[in-house]
């Protein structure tokens, strides 16, 4: 069992709800005995009190996980797989976005990898026929750099230090970090971006 999990059928139903994890979007049906295929779900059999864990598959067959009196330990099965679940989804969301990134900007264009390839090569052609040119223009640019590191501590010294908060930056994220917390500012995965099509829906579990 996680902690802090919920530990009743209405808890875990309130954690669904504050979390935009609606039945309709993610098939995992909290307190409903749900009976079409591709589903997740818990309720509580009222004619015997037995609280009962599903999945229904993709072929309509259904698993019974748990079926029995413990509530608490009905809903951690079915959170635990629900959290196992969002792991799924936002691992899948990446990949995707991963996919859709095999572009390089050059100016306001943007090239495939093989046009990226020869867009380089032109440069680095034209850039070995001014080799002499380049080597003048990066002592100066060294030169510069060097002033401006310089400056720059000089400045940081006279302001007495960093305050409480900051800020951090890479290629690829933002961060913005106070006391201990941070949040990544390009970790965009939300409930809207889940894709059930992704889900394991023949397996038993």
């Amino acid at each position: 069992m996680l902690p802090n999990s919920p530990k009743t059928i209405e808890e875990l139903k309130d954690f669904c709800d504050q979390n935009g994890y609606t039945a309709s979007l993610t098939r995992f049906f909290v307190g409903k005995n749900y009976t079409s295929p591709k589903a997740f779900g818990i309720y509580k059999d009222e004619e015997t009190g037995d609280f009962i864990v599903y999945k229904n598959k993709a072929d309509g067959s259904r698993y019974i996980r748990y079926q029995g009196p413990d509530e608490a330990f009905a809903v951690s099965e079915l959170y635990e797989r629900l959290i196992d679940e969002v792991k799924n989804q936002k691992l899948h969301y990446e990949a995707k976005n991963e996919a859709k990134g095999n572009y390089h900007v050059a100016g306001d264009y943007q090239y495939s990898e093989g046009e990226a390839d020869n867009y380089y090569n032109d440069n680095n052609n034209n850039r070995n026929n001014s080799n002499s040119e380049d080597n003048s223009n990066k002592i100066i640019y060294y030169g510069i750099m060097i002033v401006m590191m310089i400056i720059s501590l000089i400045t940081g010294f006279s302001s007495g230090g960093h305050s409480g908060s900051s800020q951090y930056y890479d290629d690829n994220s933002y961060y913005s970090r106070s006391s201990d917390s941070y949040d990544s500012y390009n970790d965009s995965w939300s409930s809207s971006d889940w894709d059930s099509g992704n889900t394991d829906w023949d397996s038993d579990w």
